[in-house]
C-alpha cells in the first residue's frame, strides 16, 4: 500500500485566505454594530415623533388649528388649501 502524501494551499495562498476571511470577519462584525444601531436610533426616533405628537395634540387643544414660528413662538392661523 502506498501512501498518498496529503495536498496542502501553498503558504502564500494560506495567508491570503486568513486575511480575506479576517477583513470578511471584520466588515460583517462593523455591519452588525451599525445595524444595532440604527435599531437603537429608530427607537429614539419613533419616541420623539410621539412626544411630537403629544405636543401637537396639546397645542392643537389649547390654540386650536395654527401655525408657529419655531422661532419666534408666534401663532398665526393656519391657511388651508380651501382659503387659497
Amino acid at each position: 500500500m502506498s501512501k498518498l502524501k496529503a495536498k496542502k494551499v501553498t503558504k502564500k495562498e494560506l495567508e491570503s485566505i486568513k486575511e480575506a476571511q479576517s477583513g470578511l470577519s471584520g466588515l460583517l462584525n462593523e455591519i452588525g454594530k451599525l445595524e444595532y444601531t440604527k435599531i437603537l436610533r429608530t427607537k429614539e426616533l419613533e419616541e420623539n415623533s410621539s412626544k411630537m405628537e403629544t405636543i401637537k395634540l396639546d397645542l392643537e387643544k389649547k390654540y386650536g388649528a395654527v401655525n408657529i414660528d419655531l422661532e419666534t413662538g408666534a401663532i398665526s392661523p393656519l391657511v388651508t388649501n380651501e382659503e387659497n
